[in-house]
C-alpha cells in the first residue's frame, strides 16, 4: 500500500523540525560565541555584511527555486525534467557570479571602513555557494526528500561552526571569520549535490530558449523575493547608514534570533507546498481541508512561541549573547532603556504574524496566482523603507524593530484578502479562544516561575501549554493519531 500524501508531508515536517532544532542550536553557539568575540561594534559590522548582501541574493535567486519545484511536480518525463533543471542550475550560476561581484563593487560607494568591504566581499562568497544550493534544496523537496536537505545544512552548519570556533581560537579577525562561513556553505554545496544526483543528474546546459522560459515562468517570484527581502534586511542597511556599527550590533543579536524563527513557517509550508499545489492545480476537494489545517496548525505555533519569547526575553538574550551585550544600549524611549532583549520582545510579535503572513504567501502561490502578490509586496516596500528613512534617523533599531512589525501586519492583511478573494472560502477561527486559554496558562507559570533555569522553563512550558490545549479540546486524540498514521 502506498503511503500517504500527508503521512509524507507529516514525515518531512518531523524531519524538519528536527533540523530546524538542530541547526538552530548550532546557530545559537555560533551567534553566542561572535557576540562575545566581536563585542558590540565588531557583531555590528558581521550584520552589516550579511545584511548588505541579502539584498543582492535575491536578485541571484529571482524565483529559480519554485520553477524547480513545479518542474519537478508536474509529472514531466524524466529527460525534460533533468534538462530544465541543469539549464535553471548554469543559468542561476551564471546570474550569481556577476551579481555577488556586483555587491562586493557596490559597497564601495557606502560610507563603510575598508575592512567591512572586504567583509561583504567574503560573505558574498558564502551567498554564492547557498544560492547554489537552492536548486538543489528545490530537487529534493519535490521529491518529498527533505531529510537529505536537513542533513547537508546540518553538515555545512557543523563546518562552519567548527571554523569560528578554530579561527576565535587563533584570536583571528572578521574576514577570516566569515571566510570559515564560506567553507561551510562550499561543503553544503558539494554534499547536496551529490545526493542530488539520485533524482537528477545535473550537468552544465546553455540552451537560451529554455533559459527565455525559465525567465518567463519565475519572473513573478522573482519580483516578489527581491520586495520581500527588501522589506525584510532593508532596516540593517539603512540603520548602518544613518548610525554606528553599535547601533546596528544591538539591532542585529534579536534580529538573527528573528531570522531563525521566521523559517519555522516557511519550513512547514514548503513541506505542504506540494500537496496543496497539487490539490489546486486538480480542484481536488480536499483542497479547503487542507487548508484550514495549515492555518489551525500556524495558530496553534505561533501565539505560543510569542508569548513565551516575549516572557523569557531577557533569559534568552543573556543566555546567547552573554549579559553585557543583552544589557548594551544606545537609546532610551520614555525612560526605559532600550536594549537587545527589549528589541527582542518588539521583533517576536513581527514573528508570530510572519506566521499567517506565510500562510497565504504559499497558499496563493500553490495556485499559480504569485503575480497577485506583487502590489502587496510593492505597498509594504513603500512603506517600510519610508518609515525606516523617517523614524532611524532620531529611534534607531527601536524604530527599526516597531516597523518589522507593522509591516508584517501590513503583508498578512494584504495577503490575506487577495488569497481569501482567490479561494472563496475563510479559515475557522475557533482554534483561537482555546490556543489563547493555553497560551494565558503557559504565560502565568512562566511569570511566576520566571527564577527557574531558561531551559527548565521552555520544556514546562512546552508540556503545559500543549497539555493545556489536549485538555481543553484544542487539539484531538483522534487528530493526532491521524497525522502520525497519515490517514
Amino acid at each position: 500500500m502506498a503511503v500517504s500524501m500527508t503521512r509524507k508531508v507529516a514525515f518531512n515536517t518531523s524531519i524538519q523540525a528536527v533540523g530546524k532544532i538542530t541547526t538552530t542550536l548550532i546557530s545559537l553557539v555560533i551567534i553566542g560565541y561572535l557576540t562575545r568575540y566581536l563585542g558590540i561594534s565588531g557583531y555590528g559590522q558581521y550584520t552589516i555584511a550579511f545584511a548588505f548582501v541579502a539584498f543582492f541574493s535575491t536578485l541571484a535567486d529571482f524565483g529559480f527555486f519554485w520553477v524547480v519545484m513545479r518542474e519537478m511536480t508536474t509529472g514531466r518525463p524524466q529527460n525534460e525534467v533533468v534538462k530544465v533543471v541543469s539549464n535553471v542550475f548554469t543559468l542561476r550560476t551564471c546570474m550569481a557570479l556577476g551579481i555577488y561581484l556586483l555587491a562586493f563593487l557596490t559597497s564601495f560607494v557606502f560610507p563603510y571602513p575598508l575592512m567591512v568591504k572586504f567583509s561583504i566581499g567574503i560573505a558574498a562568497t558564502n551567498m554564492l555557494w547557498l544560492t547554489l544550493n537552492q536548486t538543489l534544496v528545490g530537487v529534493f523537496q519535490a521529491n518529498l526528500r527533505v531529510d537529505k536537505a536537513v542533513l547537508t545544512d546540518i553538515i555545512g552548519r557543523l563546518v562552519i561552526m567548527a571554523s569560528v570556533l578554530y579561527l576565535i581560537h587563533i584570536k583571528a579577525g572578521l574576514i577570516a571569520i566569515l571566510a570559515g562561513y564560506s567553507l561551510g556553505s562550499f561543503i553544503n554545496l558539494i554534499v547536496s549535490f551529490t545526493l542530488s544526483r539520485q533524482f537528477v543528474k545535473i550537468r552544465p546546459a546553455f540552451d537560451l530558449k529554455i533559459w527565455k522560459s525559465i525567465f518567463t515562468a519565475a519572473w513573478p517570484m522573482g519580483v516578489l523575493i527581491v520586495l520581500g527581502m527588501i522589506y525584510f534586511k532593508m532596516d540593517s542597511v539603512i540603520l548602518s547608514v544613518f548610525k554606528s556599527s553599535d547601533d546596528v550590533g544591538i539591532y542585529g543579536a534579536p534580529f538573527k534570533i528573528l531570522e531563525i524563527l521566521v523559517a519555522l513557517p516557511s519550513m512547514f509550508m514548503g513541506a505542504a507546498f506540494p500537496v496543496l499545489s497539487n490539490y489546486a492545480a486538480k480542484g481536488d476537494e480536499r483542497f479547503p481541508s487542507a487548508f484550514q489545517k495549515s492555518f489551525d496548525f500556524m495558530v496553534i505555533t505561533s501565539l505560543p512561541l510569542v508569548v513565551a519569547g516575549v516572557l523569557l526575553a531577557k533569559k534568552i538574550m543573556n543566555f546567547v549573547v552573554g549579559s553585557n551585550f543583552a544589557a548594551a544600549s544606545k537609546i532610551s524611549f520614555l525612560g526605559q532603556t532600550i536594549t537587545t532583549s527589549s528589541t527582542l520582545q518588539i521583533l517576536l510579535f513581527a514573528v508570530g504574524i510572519s506566521f499567517i503572513s506565510s500562510l497565504f504567501g504559499y497558499l496563493i502561490i500553490a495556485m499559480g496566482k504569485q503575480r497577485y502578490l506583487i502590489w502587496p509586496n510593492v505597498v509594504c516596500v513603500v512603506f517600510n523603507i519610508g518609515l525606516n528613512l523617517f523614524l532611524i534617523p532620531h529611534y534607531s533599531y527601536l524604530a527599526a524593530a516597531i516597523v518589522s512589525v507593522a509591516t508584517q501586519i501590513l503583508i498578512t492583511t494584504l495577503s490575506a484578502k487577495v488569497a481569501l478573494s482567490l479561494i472563496k472560502i475563510s479559515p475557522q477561527i475557533k482554534i483561537l479562544g482555546k490556543v489563547i486559554v493555553a497560551s494565558a496558562v503557559m504565560g502565568i507559570f512562566l511569570y511566576f516561575f520566571s527564577s527557574l533555569n531558561l531551559f527548565v522553563l521552555l520544556l514546562a512550558a512546552v508540556i503545559i501549554y500543549f497539555t493545556t490545549l489536549y485538555l481543553i479540546r484544542g487539539i484531538s486524540k483522534e487528530l493526532i493519531i491521524s497525522i502520525a498514521k497519515g490517514a
